[in-house]
């Protein structure tokens, strides 16, 4: 997994005017130019690295949802009952945090993860020996007995 230092190397390449070498400091700056121009880089409590909203203020929680792509912002707030809400502030790239690594750990092979640039950047998984591509994450394995299985909804 790229860590801090792998964003930073990436960072100093680009003040630099140098090109970006190493596989860790490129992936990091490939996935973060795909989120837009006008955001703003932060580090999270745990040291990582990551790219959020322009609208991002100090203390945001960083949420991670099984089966989204990327942390969600959280913005803590309390209203008059004095009970805790919350406000979602947006999607965030965060170095090693992405597809659900810190819950499930890295996609193994023959199994890795493709970008397909159809309809967004949506992360398919690929099975590299039977050419099956999903978008069921083979590392969360298979649905409990009682829960139903939807299908997904795509972005038009």
């Amino acid at each position: 997994m790229p860590t801090l230092q792998d964003a930073v190397l990436s960072l100093q390449h680009i003040i630099n005017g140098d090109n970006i070498t190493g596989a860790a400091a490129y992936a990091f700056w490939d996935r973060t130019t795909l989120m837009g121009r006008y955001g703003r880089f932060f580090v999270t409590g745990g040291g990582l690295l990551g790219y959020g909203p322009h609208n991002l203020w100090p203390r945001e929680i960083v949420c991670l949802l099984l089966g989204h792509q990327a942390p969600v912002l959280l913005r803590a707030s309390k209203n008059d009952d004095r009970h805790s809400r919350h406000q979602v502030v947006g999607a965030a790239y965060v170095h090693g945090l992405m597809d659900a690594e810190a819950l499930l750990g890295p996609v193994k092979p023959p199994w890795q993860k493709v970008i397909r640039h159809l309809s967004g950047h949506d992360c398919r998984i690929f099975n590299a020996n039977t050419g099956e591509e999903t978008w069921n994450d083979p590392r969360s394995g298979p649905l409990p007995e009682e829960w139903e299985e939807i299908e997904r909804i795509t972005r038009v």
